[in-house]
């Protein structure tokens, strides 16, 4: 039974004589045209899915970086980018935009509320993505950014006149000395004429090296009050060999007194554009003269002027008074100074406090460029305003683009852009 067993055995794998070339081709072009889409659809399925999460990275990492925009106040972002984004400081910084669509990092001193902003951003790391980002501020132009917005207006420089009638009143004092000094001439009988006043606020700066530092501008400003009284007395003639009174005569003469005051005490540092906020609150000279009030700007400093006149009577007393009131303001700067550059003034002075409706015809303006040449038909500036309105951007499309993390120069084509609004 053995033997039989065997030789069938032998028999078998002697007829078996294995697959054929052409079999075994065969087999493999079969087995390919299988597994080809299999492997083409597993290959197709990662890439896709490695795009999927590189894109989710960059649409976080833009999200973020758009939020953190939003959150920081625009003077903090163009001035320390690195800190508003949070990210180390070599990371960010403040860009310029070529006219060929280049970008290259910016050393100038970045003007607030301008136009467009270029934030450049790198190593924003993103799940297991890394890119590097350019954040663009764009203004855009509607209600938002063409409405006047009041500006703030620090008080560096700030002289409130006293009521009439208080001991520190320049009016008062002056005219007090003056009863005195006249009393004590005259013998105590004289005529007062109408007196008049000039204010005078005289602004100067001097420019100094300080030791390791750029040169830097001091500002001082004087203001000063001037008065002069007109008056007459009669005085005896005597006959100088008996003494006796023979006549009289007319002596006509003025008392003049001027009190100043500093009102930058320890100077104003002027760095940059910065310049100071003057305020000069007057009592309104309703004398029979000219109010005269001159501004000496021969330095050209650019400040804002917030020329006030105060209250200073009831209202029936002011509506007799106001109609009358005279006074010229004048504005002398340099012959170099430009139309609109210097001093800027805010001022109530042509609008009556007594609640009378126009202005008062008798306040003028006069702006000089240089000490003799003048403009009388300069129209008073800002009539009734006592605040800084300006329109400025305020509305922002910010465009965040992601590049590649070796795109250093921001110049390929993004691989994601995303796009949001900021109001400043």
């Amino acid at each position: 039974m053995k033997g039989k067993e065997a030789a069938a055995l032998k028999r078998i794998r002697s007829d078996h004589r294995g697959f054929s070339l052409v079999e075994l081709l065969v087999a493999i072009v079969i087995l390919g045209i299988v597994v080809a889409p299999l492997l083409h659809t597993f290959v197709t399925s990662a890439s896709t899915a490695a795009r999927a999460r590189r894109l989710g990275d960059a649409t976080l990492a833009a999200q973020n970086l758009s939020e953190r925009v939003e959150a920081a106040s625009l003077k903090g972002l163009i001035s320390n980018p690195a800190s508003a984004l949070a990210v180390p400081p070599a990371d960010a910084a403040l860009y310029l935009r070529g006219a060929d669509g280049s970008y290259s990092r910016s050393t100038d001193t970045p003007v607030y509320r301008d136009s467009c902003y270029w934030v450049g951003v790198k190593h924003i790391v993103s799940g297991a993505s890394s890119f590097n980002a350019m954040i663009t501020l764009e203004a855009g132009s509607g209600a938002p950014n063409d409405a006047l917005i009041t500006q703030y207006s620090s008080m560096d420089a700030v002289f409130s006149q006293a009521y009439p009638g208080e001991a520190d009143d320049p009016d008062t004092m002056a005219r007090r000395e003056f009863e005195a000094d006249a009393t004590a001439i005259s013998g105590g009988s004289y005529t007062a004429s109408s007196p008049s006043r000039t204010i005078v606020m005289s602004l100067s700066a001097v420019s100094t090296q300080v030791e390791n530092r750029e040169t830097v501008r001091n500002l001082a400003c004087k203001l000063t009050y001037n008065y002069t009284f007109p008056y007459s007395y009669e005085r005896a003639v005597t006959d100088p060999v008996t003494g006796l009174v023979t006549g009289s005569v007319t002596v006509n003469t003025v008392f003049s007194k001027a009190v100043e005051y500093d009102l930058l005490p320890s100077g104003f540092e002027m760095t940059g554009t910065s310049a100071p906020s003057v305020y000069l609150l007057y009592n309104p000279w309703y004398e029979n003269t000219v109010d005269s009030i001159t501004i000496q700007n021969t330095s050209d400093i650019p400040f804002p002027l917030f020329l006030v006149k105060q209250v200073t009577d009831c209202p029936s007393e002011l509506i007799r008074k106001e109609p009358h009131y005279r006074a010229t303001v004048q504005l002398v700067q340099s012959s170099a100074c430009p139309p609109t550059g210097g001093a800027t003034l805010y001022s109530n002075a042509k609008q009556y406090l007594s609640g009378l409706s126009g202005s008062i015809p008798g306040v003028s303006y006069k702006v000089f460029s240089g000490p003799y040449v003048y403009d009388s038909g300069v129209a008073f500036p800002n009539d009734g305003s006592l605040v800084v309105q300006e329109a400025e951007n305020r509305l922002y499309q910010v465009t965040v683009a992601l590049y590649d993390s070796d795109d250093t120069s921001f110049t390929g084509s993004p691989l994601y852009s995303f796009t949001s609004a900021k109001l400043q």
